[in-house]
């Protein structure tokens, strides 16, 4: 498991849990660090920053040793090592933008967008494909994106005009949330082909409360998020609160599942 925890000067830092805590430090300079992505090595990719600091620096951390990866934010690790996130620039245009990005043997590259100033990439499947979010031409809606080498797929919506994709699995399922028809903002599976193609799109629903985010997705097409503030698993067709599957006087509330 990987995440922050506040320190009892308030600062946060990142930590990596496997059977005991180790402590993911910030990078030199900086007060506050975020581990984000972890993979089947143990190699964790974290975000160093400090407050108020437009730039943030991304590394990787395996067995206690710390790698600088460059001024970008990671925020998904693959077996082999790629990481991707996203990297702040100042266009002289107009101003300070984000661009999605990926890293891979030193070597790191913007992945542009769909047409916009802005673009997010929060995760990366075994063979490379990246999904994230990206604005178009208009800058005002995000749309789920996915990049596959040089292609940027815009993977649409529920009927709507926005959506956003959080994790990708081998098979090439997406889900994230998008807006339906009604502008409801609804959790969806995306079955996607070998070349990005969206195959299939299933709206996931929600709990009571008319909303639902998909945060992570695994290669049986077990998903997980939240909806109405409350931690949710969709599988085989069916949204379970995963707040039903803990003891009722646990004194616990699950708000979401990553």
């Amino acid at each position: 498991v990987g995440g922050a925890a506040t320190q009892a000067n308030a600062n946060l830092h990142g930590f990596f849990w496997n059977q005991a805590l180790a402590d993911v430090s910030p990078a030199a300079g900086d007060r506050q660090s975020h581990v984000f992505g972890i993979n089947s090595a143990d190699l964790v990719v974290a975000a160093s920053y400090d407050l108020g600091q437009m730039t943030t620096h991304g590394f990787s951390w395996q067995n206690e040793v710390t790698v600088p990866l460059g001024n970008f934010a990671p925020r998904g690790v693959n077996d082999a090592g790629v990481t991707v996130g996203y990297l702040s620039l100042n266009q002289t245009d107009y101003g300070w933008v984000d661009h999605a990005c990926r890293w891979a043997g030193g070597v790191l590259v913007d992945l542009g967008t769909l047409g916009g100033h802005f673009s997010y990439a929060y995760a990366i499947s075994p063979d490379g494909r990246i999904v994230g979010s990206s604005t178009t031409a208009a800058d005002r809606d995000p749309r789920a994106c996915l990049w596959l080498g040089a292609s940027r797929l815009d993977l649409g919506t529920l009927g709507g005009l926005a959506s956003q994709a959080y994790s990708i699995s081998a098979a090439g399922d997406v889900v994230g949330w998008a807006n339906t028809a009604s502008g409801a903002s609804h959790a969806f599976l995306y079955e996607t082909n070998g070349s990005g193609v969206v195959t299939s799109r299933t709206d996931l629903g929600s709990l009571p409360g008319d909303y639902s985010y998909a945060y992570s997705v695994n290669g049986h097409q077990q998903v997980v998020g939240t909806s109405g503030a409350r931690a949710f698993l969709w599988q085989d067709g069916t949204m379970h609160d995963l707040n039903t599957r803990i003891p009722a006087a646990s004194d616990w509330r699950l708000e979401s599942a990553w």
